[in-house]
């Protein structure tokens, strides 16, 4: 899995363990604040598969939203 890059989301309780581009710290990341469960882990490879793959995490969100959130 190289050539792409990686997209991930987290709750914004986890923010301080991202710098002010949204790179990880890796000081951060040594021991995980918990586990995530298998449900939580999506593998996509392409660009078109991690798109694909966002827009369905997205759809499932409640609510309206607007385009900046």
């Amino acid at each position: 899995m190289t050539g792409s890059p990686r997209l991930g989301h987290a709750p914004e309780s986890l923010a301080d363990r991202f710098d002010g581009l949204g790179c990880l710290e890796p000081r951060h990341w040594r021991q995980p604040a918990r586990p995530p469960g298998d449900d939580s882990v999506q593998i996509a490879d392409r660009p078109d598969d991690q798109a694909t793959t966002v827009a369905a995490w997205l759809s499932e969100l409640p609510g309206p939203r607007r385009a900046d959130e």
